[in-house]
């Protein structure tokens, strides 16, 4: 569907979720990695895509701004063909292959834009980097983990410059109840907080992690909120390694190692008070307040 007739209801945003973590944890299970990756950063991108259709976007760029009008075109096209008068006027067979036509013009549109301006076509397809893309950002020292919880486990890819390493965590209740207080409240950390966070989260990952001095994140969810500089294994929190970052997505990471700059790639998608959310949307590139 074209960029601004996706749904983005809460019923449907659900429904798009748990397709997508079924998927990853599917494949996960068969062993397929990459692909399992692939759908788990789609599902993500599909949500913030949905979510983006109301933020009001502007380019300082000519030839971006005409590409939006032509994504707005498509959007138009697709309402009219799916109102009451649009199915007045054409039988359902006419109609049905004029939203079939315009869904192929405007993915091939699409494909045009990606190869001119990946960024910006980003902003309105789900394209997630492919793992060996990813890989070749990453130095030796390098390793990047991305974790994702599913239905009673959390999966893990430790993601180096020459492998992919996996584990599958599952979650009883004392770590479901630590990462929800910890990563949907204010919560103070308690003392057998970290030790249980470690030993879930970094132990089956410890070997790459034990060799690499900079250390990428993609946590999602109330899992991204955790305490990870003071997460640790033999003693060694993992704010002691050379560098530490967390990132929202594959693509945000890939975005910023271009760019260089965390801020200039991000969606900020969170809770806050208008006045907070207004001075720090300030430092972003987009961003909207999830109330």
């Amino acid at each position: 569907m074209p960029y601004g007739t996706l749904p983005d209801n809460a019923v449907s945003l659900a429904l798009m979720e748990e397709m997508y973590l079924s998927l990853a944890q599917l494949l996960f299970e068969q062993k397929k990695f990459s692909e399992a990756l692939y759908y788990s950063e789609k599902g993500t991108q599909q949500a913030l895509i949905s979510l983006r259709q109301e933020l009001p976007l502007k380019f300082e760029n000519a030839d971006r701004r005409k590409y939006y009008d032509e994504v707005k075109g498509y959007a138009s096209k697709a309402r009219a063909l799916s109102s009451r008068e649009g199915r007045i006027k054409a039988g359902f067979e006419v109609r049905q292959k004029e939203f079939e036509k315009l869904l192929n013009d405007y993915q091939e549109f699409i494909s045009l834009l990606r190869e001119d301006d990946r960024e910006l076509a980003a902003l309105f397809s789900a394209d997630v980097p492919a793992v060996a893309a990813v890989q070749k950002l990453l130095r030796q020292s390098d390793i990047l983990l991305k974790y994702q919880q599913t239905h009673g486990a959390i999966l893990v890819w430790a993601i180096t410059p020459t492998a992919i390493f996996d584990a599958q965590i599952p979650v009883n209740k004392q770590l479901y109840e630590i990462i929800d207080r910890l990563g949907h409240s204010n919560a103070k950390i308690q003392s057998p907080d970290l030790k249980i966070l470690s030993e879930s989260l970094l132990a089956n990952v410890k070997e790459p992690l034990a060799k690499a001095k900079s250390v990428s994140i993609i946590g999602g969810g109330a899992i991204d909120l955790l305490p990870w500089s003071a997460m640790g294994l033999d003693g060694r929190p993992l704010g002691e390694k050379d560098s530490l970052s967390q990132f929202a997505s594959l693509s945000q990471f890939v975005n910023s190692q271009g760019r260089r700059n965390l801020y200039n790639s991000r969606l900020l998608a969170a809770e806050f008070q208008d006045k907070l959310f207004t001075a720090t949307a300030n430092r972003f590139a987009s961003a909207v307040n999830m109330t």
